[in-house]
């Protein structure tokens, strides 16, 4: 009987063992964590007066091309960027990088693309 239990457990530890898996670092998902977001800081619009700011507490500023800067939350993933703006409306945009180093925020319900430096 004690041989069976042993053998029972055995495979109930195996069988867990192999249920149990890690992501990678580099699986492309970043999460909640803003923190260590790629385009933290301040980028300027290459066409357009407009600057965003994003700070790793997950809090930024936009200022549009008037001048009139608007505080915001946001949080991204691998390819998408949420803009929380403090009136209730929200942006969803896909980020991503050129191969010069400038920011791409493409607006999904606009339709364009608008590129910022540093």
């Amino acid at each position: 009987m004690t041989k069976k239990k042993f053998l029972v457990w055995l495979m109930l530890t195996i069988c867990m063992s192999l249920t149990f898996n890690a992501c990678d670092s580099d699986d492309g998902y970043y999460g909640d964590y803003t923190g260590n977001a790629p385009f933290l800081g301040t980028w300027y619009g290459m066409s357009t007066d407009i600057t965003f700011t994003f700070n790793s507490s997950g809090y930024g500023t936009y200022t549009n091309q008037y001048g009139e800067y608007y505080n915001f939350s946001w949080d991204y993933g691998e390819n998408y960027l949420d803009v929380y703006f403090n009136d209730g409306t929200i942006w969803n945009l896909d980020w991503r990088f050129t191969p010069k180093g400038y920011l791409a925020l493409y607006d999904e319900n606009l339709g364009y693309t608008t590129y910022y430096t540093r």
